[in-house]
């Protein structure tokens, strides 16, 4: 399963981004200014998509931020006690029990968001390699469009 590389969430979309916002790409490197793909969850794509984005690690950033206030509910948790739950209804108790599960995937999603803010984003081998040959592609297929100048007889 490739993972959003913002929250590591389930990566059900694509954002679009230059090359050179990647890790160890420069922007004086060739294909830096190419646009790719990279794997994203349908929020964070949604989210991003409404703004402009400098880099990812201001990207991530963002979207910690955007999080955190949308779902401040859920971060806000209420400590209950095992014997707490036991004595309340069945419905109630699982209740509870969902908005706890509910807390942990979303404090995970801000914290990973905030993690790839300060240290930028980890991208599996296999994604980058992917991008790579996107890249790689692209600039050979450019490379043989363009008409070469020949010399006067």
């Amino acid at each position: 399963m490739i993972k959003c590389i913002f929250c590591s969430d389930y990566a059900g979309s694509f954002i679009r981004t230059p090359y050179s916002y990647l890790p160890g790409v420069n922007d004086d490197d060739a294909g830096a200014d190419l646009i790719v793909n990279l794997p994203s969850c349908t929020e964070c794509r949604e989210i991003l998509d409404a703004v402009s984005i400098a880099s990812l690690e201001g990207a991530a950033r963002y979207l910690s931020l955007v999080y955190s206030e949308v779902y401040a509910h859920l971060l806000a948790e209420v400590k209950w006690s095992r014997g707490e739950l036991e004595e309340l209804g069945y419905n109630l108790r699982s209740s509870i029990e969902m908005s706890h599960k509910a807390h942990l995937e979303v404090t995970d999603r801000v914290e990973q968001c905030k993690r790839v803010a300060v240290l930028g984003p980890l991208l599996p081998d296999e994604v980058m390699d992917d991008i790579r040959y996107e890249v790689s592609s692209t600039l050979a297929t450019e490379a043989a469009h363009i008409p070469t100048q020949r010399s006067p007889p």
